[in-house]
């Protein structure tokens, strides 16, 4: 990919902006193509991340895209979450994304290999809620395995807080 991504960023300085009409060339159709996966996870990662409530009051996520993607999911978390701090972890790279409520600024960061914060006394009360909301709103008979993993992938699942494999049963009493 690193070839295709050089010979359109050639071809682009040689053409100017008409590169992406250029679509009859493999690579450029391979660079769109790319482009595309990333945003599509991207986009798919905004509305499957679960943060967590760490200790001292800041909130973290555990991620494993297939791309580099946490610097487009960054802009994302600092508009919908702006007054609290934050770590989206991509734990295949050991990067992160971290973000300062006081300073309003969020930055990309190496992480060391194994990193995972303490959670707070208070995030497994909260864990339990949404795993029990999560229940109660699920309805048994329409329940479709095959639909729920084309929207949402199994390779996600293991940082979901309401793990749509479990077998898990919450009651609300």
């Amino acid at each position: 990919m690193e070839l295709y991504i050089f010979r359109y960023l050639f071809t682009g300085f040689k053409v100017g902006k008409s590169v992406d009409e250029l679509l009859t060339k493999d690579f450029i159709r391979q660079v769109h193509d790319l482009a595309h996966r990333v945003r599509h996870e991207s986009h798919r990662l905004k509305g499957l991340i679960r943060l967590k409530e760490a200790v001292g009051g800041k909130y973290y996520a555990a991620v494993e895209p297939d791309y580099k993607t946490l610097i487009l999911l960054a802009p994302h978390f600092k508009s919908r979450f702006s007054t609290m701090d934050w770590i989206i972890h991509d734990h295949k790279r050991e990067e992160a994304v971290i973000y300062s409520a006081e300073d309003k600024e969020w930055l990309l960061i190496d992480l060391e290999k194994g990193f995972e914060p303490q959670l707070s006394s208070r995030e497994a009360e909260v864990q339990d809620l949404w795993r029990a909301f999560f229940s109660a709103v699920s309805i048994q008979n329409r329940k479709n395995r095959k639909v729920q993993q084309q929207f949402m992938p199994k390779k996600y699942w293991k940082h979901l807080i309401e793990r749509p494999g479990s077998s898990q049963n919450y009651k609300l009493e």
